[in-house]
């Protein structure tokens, strides 16, 4: 018995389901991206080791000139005055005992600003405080 050749069967790429992987890695990446929210400039100190923080952190940023800047992680920080920290502080304890309070403090302050808003930190019984430092890399 003899079989009839029906053909050459031609060599192609299926592209019906190539936008659907594109759809569902346009997700994915959309997904998994983070922001940071926080975008004021300051001149960190540096430190030969450093820890990632939370993204839920809140954060206290202190310029150059001792400006406070106040935000709870996931807003744009909002300029406050320094006497605001025990408030902001005390809300944020009361809500979750547990909040990280990262000090995003510019090397150029002073550290008269520094340790009053660690003190006002401490004095709402903050348990979770991190000073945000640029990395030094060894040579």
């Amino acid at each position: 018995m003899r079989f009839r050749r029906r053909g050459a069967i031609q060599a192609g790429i299926p592209s019906s389901s190539m936008g659907d992987i594109a759809f569902l890695l346009i997700v994915f990446f959309i997904v998994t991206t983070t922001f940071s929210v926080d975008k004021t400039k300051v001149n960190l100190p540096e430190s030969i080791e450093r820890k990632a923080t939370y993204p839920e952190a809140a954060i206290i940023v202190i310029d150059s000139d001792g400006r406070v800047f106040l935000s709870e992680g996931d807003r744009n920080p909002e300029l406050r005055g320094i006497e605001d920290v025990t408030v902001f502080a005390l809300n944020l304890v009361a809500r979750r005992p547990l909040t990280q309070f990262t000090i995003k403090a510019s090397k150029d302050v002073e550290y008269r600003y520094v340790d009053r808003v660690m003190e006002q930190l401490r004095d709402v019984n903050a348990r979770n405080i991190s000073l945000l430092t640029e990395q030094r890399v060894h040579s």
